[in-house]
């Protein structure tokens, strides 16, 4: 994904981005016969609440948690550097900290604030990394909120989520995520939060929303001890800021009896960082980023207990991996437009037993260049991934119970998730994971290959 300096591409492209979001969103706004006054009459009914004398302790949340996830079995794979063997034994072991603050003000403000702490202790790859520290504190959000009958402006570290499909939505890349280790393994966890404005106009005609980021963030990557870490010959350093960068979309979605629709249109960033080797005498990977055009639609349809869900995505100058047909392949990129899609079904078995399924397929198009013939695209053809997801609530829902399966599109790589969470009571609560992978040697992560992980989680909230 390169990076474009002013100059290198025609401006226009970022200016049309720019004003759309900003000029033509109050444009349509005032189509839909909104009220001049910003915020008159105040905070919408759902969001007004009876004042009372609690203290602001009462809006605070404290939840501490210790997990420890084991590796069962050994692996031995191949890498660059030769034949790897994988030992038993504990993989993780954290001791973490949440805090969560929010506060309605029956005017209409929102404050939202979140934030999370981690200590790494011995056992844990993440302690036994010398280059990093054995604790981590991370800002999940802060962000002030303002809602009244027609509009809402929302300025802070917030999440955008765009797209119907829950957690294999092709559109659900305005933010970035971070899949750690292989304990994350769902989109709605793995999702990191943004400094951006974003402001919406609501009315019977439909829903306006548009959002600027100022600081766009990429995906990071895991840290080394990680299974889910990059096996590569070279360093993969952080991406540079030698230019001011910036994302910005618009979004117009409408609702009807049974389903809900809509378009949009963004100037984003890849959030994953594409790197090219080194150039000689050199250890550190060039990073590449790559700005691109998105076009999208998505949609709903409810038919009792059965959700749909369709998201399509196309996004124009995007960079695709390719190989030269060279005895050493080398890695190189170039420019093409990519389609994808997402399809979802979710179906309530009972009020207690929900099911999902779907699939998210994309393809892109030949590489603009004219040596088609000594290029071909890494991935052949279409590439994506299927996603199946089952829970179920027992005794009075103090018990959770959980399938996760997940696979590539041609079943190269393969995770299963078996979970159980038991509330001991409102304070206390005890749950654990057992999770199988398969991947073959041809895969991005031949490591995983037939590998076994148990681990659990003890958490107290107050």
């Amino acid at each position: 994904m390169p990076l474009y300096l002013p100059g290198n591409r025609p401006g226009c492209r970022r200016c049309l981005c720019l004003l759309t979001a900003l000029l033509g969103a109050p444009a349509l706004a005032q189509d839909f016969e909104l009220s001049d006054d910003l915020f008159r009459d105040g905070a919408s009914e759902e969001q007004t609440r009876e004042p009372t004398s609690r203290s602001w302790l009462d809006d605070l949340t404290i939840e501490l948690n210790h997990q420890i996830v084991g590796h069962l079995n050994r692996n031995r794979h191949e890498t660059p550097a030769g034949p790897v063997q994988q030992s038993r034994g504990l993989e993780v072991n954290r001791l973490g900290s949440d805090l969560r603050y929010q506060h309605l003000h029956d005017s209409g403000w929102l404050f939202r604030a979140s934030g999370r702490a981690r200590m790494y202790l011995p056992g844990g790859y993440e302690h036994d990394n010398t280059d990093r520290p054995d604790h981590e504190l991370r800002l999940q959000e802060l962000y002030l909120q303002r809602s009244g009958r027609y509009h809402s402006v929302t300025v802070g570290r917030q999440t955008i989520v765009w797209g119907e499909t829950v957690g294999n939505s092709v559109l659900d890349v305005i933010n970035t995520t971070e899949y750690r280790d292989l304990t994350v393994i769902d989109l709605e966890d793995a999702r990191r939060n943004q400094w951006m404005v974003n402001w919406d106009w609501f009315s019977d005609a439909g829903t306006v929303s548009t959002f600027v980021n100022l600081y766009p963030q990429f995906n990071p990557l895991p840290i080394a001890g990680s299974p889910l870490f990059p096996d590569l010959p070279w360093r993969l350093p952080t991406v540079r800021r030698d230019t001011p960068l910036f994302e910005t979309g618009i979004r117009l979605q409408r609702s009807v009896p049974g389903s809900d629709f809509a378009v949009m249109a963004a100037w984003l960033y890849e959030n994953d960082v594409s790197y090219a080797p080194p150039e000689p005498g050199q250890v550190n990977a060039r990073p590449l980023l790559n700005d691109h055009l998105l076009l999208g639609f998505s949609g709903n349809r409810a038919m009792g207990r059965l959700l749909l869900t369709l998201d399509l995505a196309y996004s124009r100058d995007v960079l695709a991996p390719h190989l030269t047909t060279d005895p050493e392949p080398m890695p190189r990129y170039r420019q093409t437009d990519r389609l994808a899609t997402s399809l979802g079904l979710e179906y309530a078995l009972t009020t207690t037993r929900q099911l999902s399924i779907s699939v998210a397929v994309e393809r892109f198009e030949g590489p603009r260049t004219r040596d088609q013939a000594r290029l071909r695209l890494a991935e052949d053809g279409n590439s994506g991934n299927l996603l199946l997801r089952y829970s179920e609530s027992l005794l009075n829902e103090n018990l959770q119970l959980s399938v996760t399966a997940q696979s590539s599109l041609h079943g190269e790589m393969s995770l299963l998730n078996l979970g159980a969470g038991w509330r001991i009571n409102d304070d206390w609560s005890l749950s654990g994971q057992l999770i199988l992978t398969r991947a073959e040697a041809g895969s991005p992560l031949p490591g995983l290959d037939e590998d076994v992980r148990l681990g659990t989680t003890v958490s107290v909230s107050f």
